[in-house]
């Protein structure tokens, strides 16, 4: 069994040391006393395990930016679509931090999100800040189009349901980000007003925490995902500049510039956008007709992967609905709908 000793002991040690011939040896500074001639520091002469410190390297700080930039724009399109309503999502930071750290900067109430990750067995946590997730359910319900004090307090059931929505898209999108190198189940395990109380990981663990700030209209705020960093082992891509994945780290082959041309991209037909308030929408009822401001000949929108790419007609072939290409759109298209951006998905499909 290792002695660990003290500075104080290992400095009485190095004053009582003295060479044969009666010299005194040089003084180390204390620091130094804990390094063996190679320089390298012994395990068993300090006082904790230097195996269990952690630490996220850059290369995998570029990696989790490069994915979770994705991520944020691709849920800025979903949640653009959801709201009828330009919304901007922007990666802020990503960080490695104590648990304890992330939940004592949190002010309470809030949204505290406990995820259920598999297969990965963890526990993730989303927290989303009342100041930009109220206005969010308020543009859902038919409001938010004018500034709105801010509220601050636990959501009612109504609101939960509305924010599981919001929440899902996200978890959403990032089962699509790994799906290549894992098939992740994320699931909403239960959903606390009050940091505090939620006791699913330890003060001390080691995070990863990624920090967005979200825009809707003129409001503001901010969603941080907090992530166990053991449980981050099995996201392990290797992305390269231009936003191309390679999973050979884990020992898997390197996806060559072919198979990433047989990748899947979503293709959005956006037929129109209209508006409504909250009174006509419950009372809808089948059969009735909702006009929009589309002419029915006019061009629609065809956007990949939530970017605006062509104009089609619409149409039909082999009894199946179809829309006929027209024209590439260049730079800047401006949707014929003024509620919805131009990068954003489809609101009718």
């Amino acid at each position: 069994m290792a002695v660990v000793l003290t500075h104080a002991d290992v400095k009485r040690l190095l004053t009582a040391r003295e060479q044969p011939t009666g010299t005194s040896l040089p003084l180390q500074p204390v620091d130094d006393a804990l390094t063996d001639f190679s320089g390298n520091v012994r395990q068993e002469d300090m006082g904790h395990d230097i195996a269990s410190s952690e630490q996220l390297g850059d290369e995998r700080i570029q990696d989790f930016q490069l994915v979770y930039e994705r991520i944020s724009q691709n849920y800025a399109a979903a949640l653009s679509a959801l709201l009828r309503s330009t919304a901007e999502v922007k990666l802020a930071s990503i960080q490695q931090a104590k648990y304890g750290e992330f939940v004592s900067g949190l002010r309470a109430p809030t949204c505290v999100n406990v995820l259920k990750i598999d297969p990965l067995a963890a526990q993730w946590i989303l927290e989303i800040n009342p100041s930009i997730l109220f206005p969010i359910i308020d543009r859902l319900l038919g409001g938010g189009r004018e500034p709105a004090p801010p509220v601050r307090r636990p959501l009612t059931e109504i609101e939960l349901r509305l924010a599981a929505r919001i929440t899902g898209l996200f978890l959403e999108e990032n089962r699509r980000a790994w799906a290549d190198q894992i098939d992740l189940r994320i699931s909403i395990d239960r959903v606390e007003s009050y940091p505090a109380r939620v006791h699913d990981l330890s003060a001390d663990d080691n995070t990863v925490l990624i920090s967005f700030e979200i825009t809707l209209n003129q409001s503001h705020g901010t969603m941080n995902l907090c992530m166990p960093l053991k449980s981050t082992e099995g996201l392990g891509p290797k992305l390269f500049s231009d936003g191309s994945l390679e999973f050979g780290r884990n020992g898997t082959d390197s996806k060559d510039q072919t198979s990433l041309h047989d990748g899947a991209l979503p293709m959005v037909a956006q037929m129109a956008a209209s508006k409504i308030s909250a009174a006509d929408l419950v009372g809808l009822r089948v059969g009735d007709m909702i006009t929009t401001e589309q002419l029915a000949n006019a061009p629609i929108v065809v956007s990949v992967d939530g970017t605006a790419k062509y104009h089609a007609q619409l149409g039909a072939l082999d009894g199946r609905k179809a829309i006929r290409i027209v024209e590439v759109v260049e730079s800047g298209p401006e949707s014929p709908h003024s509620d919805v951006g131009s990068n954003s998905p489809v609101d009718q499909q």
